[in-house]
Formats: C-alpha cells, structure tokens, sequence
C-alpha cells in the first residue's frame, strides 16, 4: 500500500466514472472508501445519486401499457380508491406470476416491494 496518493490519479479515475472502491484497489491506496469520495467531491462535486442516472425501463412501459389496454389508469391508486396528478406504482396483488394481478398504486400507498 502507498502512504501518498496522487490527486490528479484520484481525479482522473472519478472523471472515467469509476467508483471509490474501484479507485481505491486501482491506486493501492492506504485512506478510506469515504476519503477517496471527500477528495472527488471536492474537486468534482457531488456524483448524481442512483435515482438521477437510472434509464427509462421499457419493459417497465411495455407492462404500463398492457395494464393500460386491460382497462386500468395508471393515475388511480387501487389501494386508496383516489386519483393522483403522478403515475403510480405497480403492485401485484398476490404471488401470482401472470400479468393480469397487476395494479397501480399512489406513492402514499407504496411499499418497497412495488415498482
């Protein structure tokens, strides 16, 4: 392990949109995961959460649309029995793999296991 590290090596590897552990490993360095992520913010700023980088999901919209074509509003929680300005959540209502037990809910509704 090194004791000195290079920032502008840090820096680079954060550009290339490597995580700090991956940097850490790549550059043998002896500070931690979070220090490695104290120097790129610093310099860079802050990388987008998860949330902010994910891609449109069209298998997610291929589902939206079939519930859709089966009679159901994505704008109406079935849980609640009200209609939301923002598109719900999908839950199934019971272990059933078939698409057809599928419903919207509100995000006042929502649990973790919904999508």
């Amino acid at each position: 392990m090194h004791d000195r590290y290079d920032i502008e090596e840090i820096i680079y590897y954060a550009q290339k949109g490597m995580p700090a552990r991956f940097i850490k490993e790549e550059l043998g360095l002896s500070i931690s995961e979070r220090q490695v992520q104290r120097v790129v913010a610093t310099r860079l700023g802050r990388r987008p959460t998860r949330q902010a980088i994910q891609r449109p999901d069209s298998l997610r919209d291929r589902v939206v649309a079939y519930m859709e074509s089966q009679g159901l509003d994505r704008y109406y929680c079935t849980a609640c029995e009200r209609r939301r300005l923002e598109p719900g959540f999908i839950r199934a209502l019971n272990a059933d793999r078939s698409l057809d037990v599928l419903v919207f809910v509100c995000r006042h509704c929502s649990v973790a296991s919904d999508v």
